[in-house]
């Protein structure tokens, strides 16, 4: 496993921090936010209503373009990025087809409003959607062999 933790200076490096393992928004930001944060202040200030025109024909392709790459993905446009759990899992469901079960894997240990949206959506809709959780503890073994069981599920919700 690569070592991170040199990205992590201002949360991990400093003396005393805590260990600390949660994986949602709560989680150690690396220094590199805060470079973006200021970057996209610097924007606004400059830019004002004309920094949506960078944000969407500049930042969002090239973050789209550096996830795509790491992911090993060919087009870029395949990656969505969303305000929130609730809009992301809107827009991902509202673009599968219809017409047979929705089956969505995920894993025991997503962030508490996918758990929560998902329950809620499997009551709603019943038999049309079945929501799998597996322990996080197999989840390793299944991204292992994923490819071998991606052809019966629509959409795999893995954030372990």
């Amino acid at each position: 496993m690569r070592d991170l933790k040199h990205h992590f200076r201002h949360a991990l490096g400093r003396p005393g921090a805590p260990l600390h393992f949660a994986a949602h928004s709560h989680h150690p930001w690396p220094d590199v936010t805060r470079d973006a944060q200021l970057e996209y202040w610097e924007d606004a200030a400059r830019l004002l209503d004309g920094k949506w025109g960078r944000i969407f024909e500049h930042v969002i392709p090239e973050a789209q373009g550096h996830v795509a790459h790491h992911l090993g993905l060919a087009d870029p446009g395949t990656i969505c990025f969303s305000s929130n759990t609730h809009d992301f899992l809107l827009r991902i469901l509202s673009s599968m087809p219809t017409g047979r079960v929705l089956r969505i894997l995920s894993s025991d240990s997503e962030f508490h409003s996918f758990t929560r949206q998902a329950a809620r959506l499997e009551a709603l809709v019943g038999r049309a959607l079945h929501v799998a959780a597996l322990a996080a503890a197999h989840l390793l073994a299944l991204k292992a062999n994923l490819a071998l069981r991606a052809s019966s599920w629509w959409l795999g919700f893995l954030g372990a």
